[in-house]
């Protein structure tokens, strides 16, 4: 892709105003969607939740919760292996 402004835009948007807010407060389908189909809840809420000891009122297994920072950890270097990777197919947009 040459033009991703609108794809940014549009993740700083959703991370921005759902990722201020405790999971608790959305529905069900919402809570799914933002904790593994857009996981803005594994950003912050759910490290945090672990850090102060309220990981059972979590919508994921403890072992998923405990393991979130060793999930961030292999999909940082997933995402980096990815990049690297598309870095050789890079083309400038021109000017």
């Amino acid at each position: 892709m040459l033009d991703t402004a609108a794809l940014r835009g549009f993740l700083d948007d959703v991370f921005s105003k759902f990722g201020s807010y405790p999971m608790s407060v959305f529905g069900g389908v919402t809570q799914w969607l933002l904790t593994f189909v857009l996981p803005v809840a594994f950003v912050a809420y759910v490290p945090a939740s672990v850090l102060l000891g309220k990981a059972a009122s979590l919508n994921v297994p403890a072992f998923v919760a405990y393991g979130s920072p060793l999930l961030g950890i292999a999909l940082f270097t997933l995402a980096y292996r990815f990049w690297c990777h598309q870095l050789r197919h890079y083309q400038s947009v021109g000017n």
